[in-house]
């Protein structure tokens, strides 16, 4: 019967209190968290449902404005059942101590700052009228004279240009082996081919290739006495005989001539 009396006793003193609008209410205790409820909300044994009241998390400090969702019974183990979502805002997954108060939201606004006076605008300096120099006159521009001067100008004679000279194409002297090419070509084989003529190359002509020495002389001496340049030149056991100095533009005649002492095949070396 007592303890009905100072429950009852505490929820008219809260009560009597909120409807009066007192300007803070503050209680500190310890918090469970089984409410189930969505959102920052907590459970509380007097305060109307639906106010807002500020729980603090006694040991960290951190707090959260909550909202009051429903009711528990009075009770010194406990002052409030908070959400899941108003337990993890300020750290009190497992319960612990908290403050729960509603700040005092009636107190006068700061008064406001007085307004900064207009200061006036500065007003400009009158400017003086730049100087205004006087326009020269226009002077009259001078009519252009015109004086014609015949003279007789004698027209020169052109002169005669010489006439181009012929220029004499050089003749170059025959080599000394140059025979009658109106004769018969003889039957002379060309390896590996007649060169072009108009290559610019000099060409030696390999005539005879022997392997006695005697052999190689008398050709030797047959050729030279044609006219031509001519050596033996030693490779490996053979002697073989050369006509060196032949431009390719003289390979033709040169065979030619070579085929008239009886030369039979010519090869043709670069």
């Amino acid at each position: 019967m007592r303890f009905t009396i100072v429950v009852f006793m505490f929820l008219l003193v809260a009560g009597l209190s909120w409807s009066q609008g007192a300007p803070t209410f503050s209680q500190e205790g310890n918090a469970t968290t089984g409410l189930r409820a969505a959102g920052v909300s907590v459970a509380h044994p007097s305060l109307p449902i639906g106010s807002r009241v500020m729980v603090r998390n006694a040991a960290t400090g951190a707090e959260v404005e909550a909202t009051i969702a429903g009711r528990i019974l009075a009770s010194t183990e406990r002052i409030v059942d908070l959400s899941p979502a108003a337990a993890q805002a300020i750290g009190l997954s497992a319960g612990g101590p908290v403050h729960l108060y509603i700040p005092d939201r009636t107190a006068p606004a700061i008064a406001a700052a007085p307004p900064r006076p207009v200061e006036p605008e500065p007003i400009p300096e009158p400017r003086p009228e730049p100087r205004r120099e006087p326009k020269p006159e226009p002077v009259a521009a001078q009519q252009p004279i015109n004086i014609t001067i015949h003279a007789n100008i004698i027209n020169p004679a052109p002169e005669a240009k010489p006439e181009p000279k012929q220029v004499q194409p050089i003749r170059q002297p025959e080599p000394a082996w140059m025979c009658n090419l109106a004769t018969p070509r003889p039957n002379v084989s060309v390896v590996p081919a007649m060169p072009n003529p108009r290559s610019g190359r000099i060409h030696t002509l390999q005539v005879g290739s022997y392997t006695l020495s005697t052999s190689a002389n008398a050709l030797l001496q047959e050729v030279r006495r044609a006219g031509f340049t001519a050596s033996i030149e030693r490779w490996q056991n053979l002697h073989r005989i050369v006509v060196t100095g032949i431009p390719s533009c003289q390979v033709a005649a040169a065979v030619h001539c070579l085929g008239s002492i009886g030369i039979r095949e010519v090869w043709v070396r670069d």
